[in-house]
């Protein structure tokens, strides 16, 4: 796997990645990531085909799942199986630490769009986030619309 940075960590559009485990050329082979959610991130609603489980390890996040929110604190475990509508937003006033395991196809999807960390936090601009939302769409994710996003309080 390639080293993107000195930290490893690149930005997904605000959320960041760092690759634990080495990419074998298995779409669905485990993949697991060291992830930091900074505060007043929020992931907005979608779904995709891979299942994804984070493990908090420090700070908290708000995950919309099941037509509801929770809090998930150090500790907490959250499973978003296959195809699982999901929010995720930190409202608080410090970054949460993840870890994350899912799959290679996820974490080559993440690595295609993410955008290296050399000492400041990448600005989404608009050719970025149409980027994104084309990628996203061409791997089968499901984005919620403005009005899904309204309708869970994002």
């Amino acid at each position: 796997m390639t080293v993107l940075n000195n930290s490893g960590f690149i930005d997904i559009l605000g959320p960041q990645v760092r690759f634990l485990t080495s990419f074998v050329g298995n779409p669905s082979a485990y993949c697991a990531l060291d992830a930091v959610v900074p505060a007043g991130t929020r992931v907005p609603l979608h779904s995709h085909g891979e299942r994804e489980t984070l493990v908090v390890s420090s700070g908290q996040i708000e995950a919309f799942k099941d037509g509801s929110w929770a809090c998930y604190a150090s500790g907490d475990a959250l499973d978003i199986p296959s195809g699982v509508p999901h929010a995720i937003r930190n409202v608080a006033n410090e970054p949460a630490r993840l870890l994350m395991v899912t799959y290679e196809s996820m974490g080559q999807f993440f690595q295609s769009i993410g955008l290296p960390l050399d000492g400041g936090e990448p600005q989404p601009d608009e050719d970025r986030i149409h980027g994104f939302i084309a990628s996203a769409i061409g791997n089968g994710f499901w984005l919620g619309s403005a009005e899904d996003n309204l309708a869970i309080g994002m």
